[in-house]
């Protein structure tokens, strides 16, 4: 990876609860993406994601982002 990018891996675990009106369609076009860790990144670029429903309706997304990196001065 060259110096000048940063790259992150954020993982989340979205409860059914929160997961639930998303895919129901009860709340569409909603997806619980707007608060927890995940939210820091909104200016980042997102490079690669992966998403697993489980069992208990729970679901676990782990995200890579990369952004430019800051440099100290």
């Amino acid at each position: 990876m060259p110096k000048e990018l940063e790259r992150h891996l954020v993982v989340e675990v979205i409860p059914a609860q929160t997961l639930a009106p998303a895919l129901s369609g009860d709340e569409p076009g909603r997806f619980p993406l707007d608060e927890g860790v995940i939210a820091e990144y909104g200016d980042w670029d997102l490079i690669s994601h992966t998403f697993d429903v489980r069992e208990d309706g729970a679901a676990v997304l782990a995200v890579i982002f990369e952004t430019k990196a800051r440099r100290a001065s």
